[in-house]
């Protein structure tokens, strides 16, 4: 009998730590961005612009009276100042705060790969206003979701 019990808690255990790991989070709210940003170098005291990135992110945020739960994924394609194409970068990052303490948890995973894969920006980027914001649209906004969540599917 004490070994059955063992093995359902065993079991109970492995399906509670299984659950936590899971998408199954009903999230408050998700935004899906598409974004070029310039990059910034520090030479002799000064910031510089060294290039820019394209990035698609998604934002997913759930808000409770306890705590704050954060998972933002991204690709981040970058760019030297002269716009020929460096590599990419793509990520997930797990933030957890609990509203009593301010205590902060995180995790971030992260690959690079060597081709372009941002979707729905222009391939040329206005080196006098390097940084702007695409507003998408309903379609483009379920495109860059599924090529977002496609590519950093396998981060954990």
């Amino acid at each position: 009998m004490r070994l059955i019990k063992a093995w359902l808690a065993v079991i109970l255990l492995l399906i509670l730590c299984s659950c936590q790991q899971n998408e199954s989070v009903i999230w408050d709210h998700v935004t899906v961005e598409a974004f070029v940003i310039e990059q910034l170098e520090e030479e002799d005291g000064m910031y510089v612009f060294s290039g820019y990135q394209k990035v698609n992110s998604i934002t997913y945020v759930k808000d409770n009276d306890r705590e704050v739960k954060t998972r933002i994924r991204a690709i981040e394609d970058y760019y030297d100042q002269d716009g020929k194409y460096i590599e990419t970068k793509l990520s997930t990052t797990y933030s957890r705060t609990l509203k009593n303490t301010q205590s902060n948890s995180s995790h971030t995973s992260e690959d690079f790969v060597k081709e372009p894969l941002t979707i729905h920006l222009d391939d040329e980027v206005d080196q006098a206003t390097p940084f702007y914001k695409k507003t998408l649209t309903v379609k483009e906004s379920e495109e860059v979701k599924e090529q977002v969540v496609r590519e950093t599917k396998h981060l954990k």
